[in-house]
C-alpha cells in the first residue's frame, strides 16, 4: 500500500485549532476560557471582529489594482532614449 499524493487530510481537530487561532484564543486554555459562558462570549466576539478586519484588510489588498502590469510594467525601467549617430546627442 502506497501513501496518498498530495498534502494530508485535514482532521476536525485541526481545523478546530486554526479557527482558534484565527479567532486568538489559546488551544491550550480554551476549556477554561469556555466555563465562564461571559468571557467565552466576549472572547468569540473579539475574535470574529479581529478576523473579519484582516480578512477585509487581505481582501481589499487583493482587489486593489496593480499599477504596473502588463505593458507598463515592461517599460517602467527602460528609458527611451536613442542616439544620433550624427550629432551624437540624445533624442527620444
Amino acid at each position: 500500500m502506497s501513501s496518498r499524493i498530495g498534502r494530508p487530510k485535514l482532521r476536525y481537530k485541526d481545523i478546530i485549532k486554526r479557527d482558534m487561532a484565527g479567532f486568538h484564543i489559546s488551544p491550550q486554555s480554551w476549556e477554561t476560557l469556555a466555563a465562564n459562558r461571559n468571557r467565552w462570549r466576549a472572547s468569540m466576539s473579539f475574535g470574529y471582529s479581529l478576523s473579519a478586519t484582516s480578512y477585509a484588510e487581505k481582501m481589499e489588498k487583493r482587489r486593489a489594482p496593480s499599477t504596473t502590469t502588463g505593458w507598463a510594467m515592461m517599460t517602467a525601467n527602460v528609458i527611451f532614449a536613442y542616439n544620433c549617430i550624427l550629432v551624437a546627442k540624445p533624442y527620444l
